[in-house]
């Protein structure tokens, strides 16, 4: 909020009400006018104070740590038309009459900036007497505050973002973004109170995030809740009220253990934020700024993800890959590349390698059947092949491997890509293990660059280390394709080469605050 532009020693109560001591050349030419002779109530608040006695000593106990309910008087002489005094008093009125919440009464004291306290009106008080046959009026105009604080009229407003890939966990600092106020490094923003009071911050959390907290001073303030695509949290740190989209009470989503913090006058006191967000795993390439370049992943990750969306880059370690932004310019659904991925007919396009290939209507993760491979117990690795023939790839362009595995015992299975030249020479093998439990499905996902002079490939669920006979394998839904395609473009230029990278979506985050004043 911003208050009104005002000269020394002006007055308005509410955003639109009648400026009162207004600085011009002769009030005579500006009717109708209004004199402010005295103010008060703009000096310390009353005490809310309790005592009582010492027993059987001198002196006594005194109980004064808080404030209470502040009252503003404005006493002045109203100047108006001599033939139409009573309209302005209407106004006046109308400006300091019963209302349901407080309105902001702002006003500017010389050397400082113009400054606002919240109350409500308590009415015009004025008599009729023969003063109005010259125009003139005395007023007393009322306000009680019950915020006793005195703001600064003008907001400070600090922006930060944050997008974790592991909820709790912020990005590392150090990426400088220009919001004109307060200084922001990725998840923290640092504000500072210039008045002599406290200040209570109002936090807003914009989604996607889960989980978030926001914290400071050494004190945290977390929520169990997920915010989606257009949700915000609004939290006043003052009333101490948690709403979701301004409509909500989400308070008894206070995590247990949460402590409410402030920000002390005349420190500067840094704000963080910290929640998961969405993730989107992939491959990209370097590119410089302002061209297009692209990441591919697996569809189920990219739901969330829209064009406009700001994602920075982080290494499959999860560590901030570089403080460079990108923004989502395009989204593009993948396309499937080998045949009969889900052997639900028969296992055309598929041959085994290493072990007997049957399908499998038993045992299944979707559909009526899978694939299965029993090893013939002395092959270094028992495999099951797509047909090279059928998967015609690109050099340089990230290819999506993904489907569902499951072995008969616990250990290392791998989902491969095996490469091969436009004359079907093997070139290389692109691996993707992971450790899966017995006779549990799993799924596996991952992101692999074709190689140099690659011209077909192989989609391939394998076991190695020269498998027995009773490590069978199943696989379901097995995929190579092109991938979820986003096309993005960083702000900044990036010195790295093609390499797997987790892709986090930004939440941001408001801290709204007022210099606070006793």
């Amino acid at each position: 909020m911003a208050g009104p532009a005002l000269n020394d020693y002006e007055y308005i109560f509410g955003d639109e009400g009648f400026l009162l001591n207004a600085d011009e050349a002769g009030y005579e030419a500006a009717l109708p006018f209004f004199d402010v002779e005295k103010v008060t109530g703009l000096d310390s608040p009353p005490f809310r104070s309790a005592t009582r006695d010492h027993e059987g000593v001198d002196g006594g106990y005194i109980d004064s740590e808080f404030m209470t309910m502040r009252t503003v008087t404005v006493e002045g002489t109203l100047y108006a038309d001599v033939n139409d005094p009573e309209t302005i008093c209407d106004q006046l009125k109308a400006d300091f009459g019963p209302v349901s919440t407080s309105k902001p009464f702002y006003y500017k004291h010389p050397n400082k900036a113009a400054r606002v306290v919240f109350g409500k009106g308590q009415g015009a008080r004025f008599d009729v007497d023969t003063l109005r046959r010259h125009g003139r009026t005395p007023c007393v105009l009322t306000l009680v505050c019950p915020d006793p604080y005195i703001y600064d009229a003008d907001d400070i407003i600090g922006e930060g973002s944050t997008g974790s890939g592991e909820t709790g966990h912020g990005f590392d600092h150090g990426y400088p973004l220009s919001f004109g106020g307060p200084s922001v490094s990725l998840n923290e923003v640092s504000v500072f109170n210039g008045g002599n009071h406290r200040a209570y911050p109002v936090v807003t959390i914009y989604g996607p995030i889960d989980n978030p907290s926001i914290i400071a001073n050494g004190k945290s303030l977390s929520f169990d809740l997920t915010l989606g695509r257009g949700d915000y949290l609004r939290v006043d740190l003052r009333k101490r009220t948690v709403v979701l989209n301004d409509i909500t009470s989400r308070r008894n989503k206070l995590v247990a253990g949460s402590k409410w913090w402030w920000v002390e006058p005349g420190v500067a006191t840094s704000v963080i934020m910290t929640g998961g967000a969405t993730s989107f795993t992939g491959s990209f390439t370097a590119t410089a700024p302002g061209t297009v370049s692209t990441i591919v992943g697996n569809e189920t990750d990219a739901l969330d993800i829209v064009v406009g969306d700001k994602f920075f880059l982080r290494d499959s370690t999860g560590t901030l890959k570089e403080a460079v932004v990108f923004t989502v310019l395009s989204k593009t659904s993948g396309e499937v590349l080998n045949p009969n991925p889900n052997f639900e007919v028969d296992l055309t396009g598929w041959v085994g390698v290493g072990g007997t290939l049957t399908r499998d209507t038993t045992v299944f993760h979707a559909g009526i059947a899978s694939a299965k491979m029993v090893p013939d117990g002395v092959s270094a690795s028992a495999e099951v092949r797509s047909l090279l023939t059928d998967v015609a790839v690109t050099e340089g362009v990230p290819y999506l491997a993904q489907g569902w595995l499951r072995c008969a015992v616990a250990r290392t299975v791998h989902l491969n890509v095996n490469w091969y030249d436009a004359s079907s020479t093997y070139l290389s093998t692109s691996s993707g293990p992971i450790l899966v439990a017995a006779n549990t499905w799993t799924f596996v996902s991952n992101t692999f660059v074709a190689p140099a002079t690659a011209a077909f490939a192989s989609i391939v669920p394998t076991v190695t280390g020269t498998p027995a006979a009773s490590d069978i394998l199943w696989s379901d839904d097995i995929e190579l394709s092109t991938g979820t395609t986003i096309g993005f473009t960083p702000n900044a230029a990036l010195a790295t080469a093609t390499d797997d990278v987790i892709s986090t979506g930004i939440a941001t985050f408001t801290v709204g605050l007022k210099n606070t004043w006793y």
